[in-house]
């Protein structure tokens, strides 16, 4: 419930306007994401990556190049400390 409800906080402040839909589910995430965009008919995904480089990312792997590769809509991946121009959604 709290993942929930902070979900739906950052969305009221950030995406004013634009029609989203928050879901907590658990599983492996991979696989969850793209269940949940197969059945919801979105138009795109917008993710967070942490942006983890070399040795990291090829142990840990990465749950957004996975969805880059299966999805099909188009992916828009946002890095941390990234923020769009002034005036822009």
């Amino acid at each position: 419930r709290e993942a929930k409800d902070l979900m739906n906080r950052l969305v009221e402040d950030k995406l004013e306007g634009i029609e989203t839909r928050q879901v907590v589910v658990s599983g492996y995430v991979p696989d969850e994401i793209m269940k949940q965009l197969e059945s919801s008919g979105a138009d795109m995904v917008v993710m967070g990556t942490n942006g983890r480089r070399g040795l990291n990312r090829l142990l840990l792997g990465s749950v957004a190049e996975s969805i880059i590769k299966t999805s099909t809509v188009p992916v828009m991946i946002v890095r941390p400390g990234t923020a769009p121009a002034s005036g822009s959604r």
